[in-house]
């Protein structure tokens, strides 16, 4: 807005909002932010009744569905924090949506009536997207998502094996966005109490992909095999050669979309 309207809009992001300083926030006439004001949600409700009440408009924007399903990884520590309720207490206070698709503001606007779609859209002009595809004799068939969309990628379980040794020499799968940062969040059934450890390398989801893309390491050579499951010994990852883990989509020729039909893919 800044950038595009300099003599109307100054704006300021700030994570860090001092949410109890009345000055700092009469210093603005629009605040935006994402889900929640602050990280403590069940606050965000009278935080947002407080700005307004200062003749502040309050926009909360959402792209995701506050409450996600079993299937993903994040579903049981929302439920359990009730976080999906916070989210949606913070939309009925909002005095403006905003959110990315028509489907996801239908849904909103059971909540809230006034929501602004701004669809999804890229920058063609940041590098990420201008870089040339490097060439391959193989062709590259890449996937690009996180750690969500496991249930998604087990629709593909066994195509490997389906479309034939022939096709696969020819065929060098990308999996994009490789990361073996984070944590697991383990929740004790009877307690509920909470504990937090690093991810071992076995636990991350990549694991199970390149279990998917290998038809479970059956359609490589034995020795590659014997690489790539180092990890089991030495607890690293190596850099893949069938396999390849990028953060860009350069080396791509075709890319996959594979998703589940639940609600929380419906409405992105």
């Amino acid at each position: 807005m800044q950038n595009l309207y300099s003599d109307d809009f100054h704006v300021d992001i700030d994570y860090e909002p001092k949410i109890n300083d009345v000055n700092y926030w009469k210093q603005y006439q629009i605040v935006h932010a994402h889900r929640s004001i602050g990280t403590q949600y069940e606050e965000c409700p009278k935080i947002i009744k407080s700005l307004k009440s200062l003749g502040i408009v309050v926009i909360i924007d959402l792209d995701d569905y506050w409450l996600p399903t079993k299937e993903h990884p994040i579903h049981s520590l929302i439920v359990q924090h009730k976080i999906h309720e916070k989210i949606i207490a913070n939309l009925k206070e909002a005095s403006w949506v905003t959110t990315t698709t028509e489907l996801f503001a239908d849904e909103i606007k059971k909540i809230n009536k006034n929501v602004i779609v701004f669809p999804n859209a890229i920058n063609p002009n940041e590098n990420q997207f201008k870089e040339k595809t490097l060439d391959s004799k193989k062709i590259r068939v890449g996937w690009l998502g996180g750690s969500s969309h496991l249930h998604d990628i087990e629709l593909l379980s066994g195509f490997v094996q389906k479309i034939g040794d022939e096709i696969n020499q020819n065929i060098q799968y990308v999996i994009c966005g490789f990361d073996l940062r984070g944590t697991v969040t383990e929740i004790n059934a009877q307690t509920k109490e909470e504990r937090k450890r690093d991810i071992r390398p076995d636990e991350t989801v990549w694991v199970k992909y390149e279990k998917i893309f290998t038809d479970n390491y059956n359609i490589i050579p034995n020795d590659y095999k014997k690489f790539l499951l180092e990890y089991k010994i030495k607890n690293i990852f190596h850099k893949k050669s069938y396999l390849i883990y990028v953060f860009g989509q350069n080396l791509l020729h075709h890319t996959l979309q594979i998703i589940v039909s639940l609600i929380f893919h419906y409405l992105q």
